[in-house]
């Protein structure tokens, strides 16, 4: 008989080991698949060593507006820096056609434009010729003319008639102090998909209220208020993984205007076919637990029937 060369025993805690070792492998793959879906690496190598240009403006240039737009080449695949006056003033992707064009905010006088490379682990190339380039804001609104006392005319010419007395002058206007955007983070990378990317950006002159537009690079933008120079701050998610260039525009009461551009880098899913292992869905390992449910009832159906067997064939006590 088959029950003398079978160890039920030892199949059923086979079964019973197997079930432990699948919900452990189970739990496991969840908690890495909720835990984490990015795999981050980190790999060293040289900085660059090709410097990016700047092609317009060029030097000598004078403009009368204070945001302007800095083109040139560059090394693709990297990041540009704009730097003005040894001020970090916006920054850009490098694209596939090794351009780059970085929208920044000029100051009264001269500025000092140079170009920086820099890699995705903060290393940077040699910097670019230097372009000098002039701002000159407009000129503010005149001061309004001084008018005699009321009921006293200036041409008056009797003899009698005293000194004509005029009102003090108003104070002469003086212009606004230039409104700046800075920011102290220059790109913001690895972020995922549906994730809330922060910025913090640091709002100063120019006069309050203030008007900000956050363009975020994906076609939509948010419009934010500030009664005061300082720190503002806003979020955004985005929907697909991508280079995103971000936008930061203000306007004071004056009617001042700043800009500020930076980089958003937002990472995509990792995929079986992309890392050549599974992704943390539980896949194939789900179905484990179908066929150990089979195996288990093939088990007890085999015990069952030997056992009805044994049962038929045991001797009648006469």
């Amino acid at each position: 008989m088959a029950h003398h060369h079978t160890s039920y025993a030892a199949l059923a805690f086979l079964l019973l080991l197997s079930f432990v070792l699948a919900g452990a492998a189970t739990l496991s793959t969840r908690a890495d698949s909720v835990s984490s879906s990015i795999l981050s690496l980190t790999v060293t190598g040289p900085p660059p060593a090709t410097a990016a240009t700047i092609t317009s403006p060029t030097s000598g240039q004078t403009f009368t507006d204070a945001t302007q737009t800095v083109l040139g080449t560059c090394p693709s695949g990297l990041f540009v820096e704009i730097w003005i006056n040894g001020s970090f003033s916006g920054d850009s992707d490098c694209d596939v056609n090794d351009l780059y064009n970085v929208l920044v905010t000029l100051t009264p006088g001269e500025d000092d434009l140079i170009a920086r490379d820099v890699d995705g682990l903060g290393q940077y190339g040699p910097d670019s010729a230097t372009t000098v380039v002039y701002y000159t804001p407009p000129p503010p609104p005149p001061s309004p003319s001084p008018s005699p006392t009321p009921g006293q005319s200036p041409s008056s010419k009797t003899s009698s008639s005293k000194p004509v007395t005029l009102k003090p002058a108003a104070a002469t206007s003086k212009s606004p102090s230039p409104l700046k955007l800075s920011s102290s983070q220059h790109y913001y990378q690895g972020a995922s998909v549906g994730q809330a990317v922060p910025w913090s950006v640091n709002l100063a002159g120019g006069t309050a209220p203030y008007t900000l537009t956050w363009e975020w690079g994906d076609g939509k933008s948010d419009t934010t208020f500030a009664n005061s120079p300082g720190i503002v701050k806003d979020q955004h998610n985005y929907a697909k993984p991508g280079i995103y260039q971000l936008t930061i525009r203000v306007q004071d009461a004056d009617r001042q205007q700043a800009a500020l551009q930076l980089v958003v880098v937002v990472n995509g899913p990792v995929t079986s076919a992309s890392l050549g292992q599974s992704s943390g869905d539980p896949g194939n390992l789900v179905a484990v637990w179908p066929l150990l449910t089979i195996t288990s009832l093939v088990v007890l159906s085999m015990w069952l029937g030997e056992h009805h067997k044994l049962t038929l064939l045991r001797p009648v006590s006469v």
